[in-house]
């Protein structure tokens, strides 16, 4: 069971840019072999809010999801975003993204493996 449709967010943690794209090459679906997906997330953040302690969005073909910024360092940020029934939390070093998908239904976790750029 795949849950492509729930991969998102990221921003690369030396960029000041309103929108950055994550592109997501990796799944490992629980204890299950990872296997190749590849799919895109857009985050943005809202007119008028900074990066650091923004409120920010996540846009995926499956819908939008609002998210806040966690942790933000030199060359480290952490971000948590919230669906109606799962839980997402993304974490960026340089322009790696690993993304952490909990959702409630099974329950289930979903780990991502990719990397993010400015548009």
């Amino acid at each position: 069971m795949r849950f492509i449709y729930l991969a998102l967010l990221a921003f690369l943690p030396s960029l000041a840019a309103a929108n950055t794209v994550c592109r997501f090459d990796t799944e490992c679906l629980e204890t299950e072999t990872c296997t190749e997906s590849g799919f895109d997330v857009q985050i943005s953040l809202p007119t008028g809010t900074q990066f650091i302690t923004g409120r920010l969005v996540a846009e995926t073909d499956a819908g939008t999801y609002p998210g806040f910024v966690l942790k933000a360092g030199p060359n480290e940020r952490t971000m948590f975003f919230d669906g109606e029934s799962l839980r997402m939390m993304l974490t960026l070093i340089g322009v790696e993204a690993r993304l952490s998908v909990h959702v409630a239904e099974g329950p289930t976790m979903v780990s991502y493996t990719g990397t993010c750029e400015a548009l």
